[in-house]
């Protein structure tokens, strides 16, 4: 499939970062050098160029080995340059090739030893990409704190930003990759901040009307709101996702309610923590942590709750799904024996077939298919360890006669391997799952066919919430496609 751009707008630029923060251990600051007439810099990993050359120009970084030269063709009279990919703790040698491959240039980039979690390639059976510029890294997204972290298909680290906090999304448009994060969005390719989030949120953002939705908080609940923020992430409308529930037992309206079903009503003030049943403080009942908008519905996982369709922008209730036998409840919520399986109002919402007995429980990254199924990261994680591992898992959910049903259309799943929190997947240019476990410090692909790994990746302490696998520039070739981060119908 061909990528479908994003358009980010950029009429907004609120918070410029000229340069990204990082860890230094060493005491000597980074420096450069090149040809004379050239001004040249680094700071962490990224680079900066300046020549007046009037033509093309290709910037080759060259790797510890030949497959690992990373490179990219910069179009005419461009000036200024931004120069991705150098390795840490190193003497890097940058070559600036003309249209006719003479070299206008040699830089060296003579780089400080950065803190970083370490990464060891356990196995590699992908073998020749199709891109000879060798632009993909990993990206991950470190689970506390921010940084992300960018790492080759030989475990070296390529990229640091520790300006990000929280990494939600990367986006792709005609001017190069883009984190989406609790601030805001963050250019990779102008390094900076282009857009600023006047809603500071903690899990997930996705495009939506030339503006996004954004998982955020209320005053008494974490992760229980959808916030609609405009093109220059400015806060349009706050959805409260309790109200899709409360709607089934009472009439909402301000600040009066009319309830219609009490028993429902007693056993969801067990449940639900928001403004309309405050316990005084933050409660961490709903948990949003992964978004999907696709032709008028929003598909959202509550980590403490179930996978969740709504109408939208109308904010009605279409289904929920979760496991008949999700037992844990996170977040301090008082009632840990009370679950919406157990409210008779929402029962018509459920999900049947597989979503009730082979149903995802405290699952993550939610992902459309192209053919309209569901998939997700199903941690499986209501215990502190597992004999059955965590799982891709992927379901047909339709409706018939009011009635909605789950078919599992497909799941990879190793016993060995499990994490409780976080984790993300995705499906790559290539075809193969991209499988992150967070808490096992485990980073896969695998062929969906066969079911096998094709490529493994282990980290030393990283717990990496997000993890992409994307090209440091854009592809030469427009036609080559990028990996699908959430749905695949928009090319996302």
């Amino acid at each position: 499939m061909k990528k479908n751009f994003i358009k980010i707008s950029m009429i907004a630029v609120l918070s410029v970062l000229g340069a990204c923060s990082v860890n230094e251990s060493s005491g000597n600051k980074p420096y450069s050098s090149s040809s004379a007439g050239n001004y040249t810099s680094i700071d962490g990993l990224v680079g900066t160029y300046k020549n007046s050359y009037s033509g093309a120009l290709t910037i080759h970084v060259q790797g510890k080995t030949d497959d690992m030269t990373i490179s990219h063709t910069f179009a005419a009279g461009q000036g200024d340059y931004i120069i991705l990919g150098v390795y840490q703790n190193y003497t890097n040698t940058v070559y600036v090739h003309d249209e006719n491959s003479n070299i206008v240039d040699t830089l060296t980039y003579v780089t400080a030893r950065i803190e970083h979690p370490t990464a060891t390639v356990t196995k590699d059976e992908l073998g020749n990409e199709g891109d000879s510029f060798n632009r993909d890294l990993y990206f991950m997204g470190k689970g506390s704190g921010g940084t992300v972290y960018g790492y080759d298909k030989k475990g070296e680290l390529r990229y640091i930003n520790s300006s990000i906090l929280h990494l939600h999304r990367v986006f792709y448009s005609e001017t190069g990759m883009y984190f989406a994060h609790k601030n805001g969005i963050f250019s990779i390719n102008e390094n900076k901040t282009s857009i600023d989030f006047y809603v500071a949120n903690h899990h997930d953002s996705i495009p939506y009307n030339n503006g996004y939705l954004s998982a955020g908080y209320s005053d008494v609940g974490i992760c229980d709101t959808v916030v609609e923020l405009n093109s220059y992430g400015g806060l349009e409308k706050t959805n409260f996702v309790g109200d899709l529930f409360w709607d089934t037992v009472m009439d909402i309206s301000g600040d009066i309610t009319n309830i219609t079903d009490t028993p429902s009503y007693n056993k969801l003030k067990q449940i639900i923590y928001d403004r309309h049943n405050p316990r005084g403080t933050q409660t961490d009942w709903a948990h949003i942590n992964s978004l999907v908008y696709d032709e008028g519905v929003l598909y959202m996982s509550l980590r403490n709750q179930a996978v969740v369709a709504a109408k939208y922008p109308e904010w009605e209730l279409l289904w929920w799904m979760a496991d008949d036998t999700l037992k844990t409840l996170h977040g301090g919520v008082p009632n840990t024996n009370c679950h919406f399986m157990k409210v008779e109002s929402l029962q018509e919402y459920r999900v049947q077939g597989a979503g009730t007995n082979d149903g995802p429980k405290n699952q993550h990254a939610l992902f459309l298919h192209s053919d309209g199924d569901l998939a997700m990261f199903d941690n499986q994680g209501d215990e502190a360890t597992s004999t059955t591992g965590s799982r891709y898992v992927r379901y047909k959910i339709t409706e018939a006669s009011g009635i909605w049903s789950a078919e599992k259309t497909d799941e990879y799943r190793d016993p060995n391997v499990y994490s409780r929190y976080m984790s993300d997947v995705d499906i790559l240019a290539n075809g193969n799952l991209l499988i992150n476990y967070a808490n096992a410090n485990v980073l896969r692909e695998v062929d969906l066919g066969t079911k096998t790994v094709k490529f493994e990746m282990k980290f030393n302490g990283l717990n990496s919430y997000r993890a992409d696998k994307m090209p440091l520039y854009p592809y030469d070739d427009k036609t080559k496609s990028y990996s699908i981060d959430y749905n695949e119908k928009l090319g996302l």
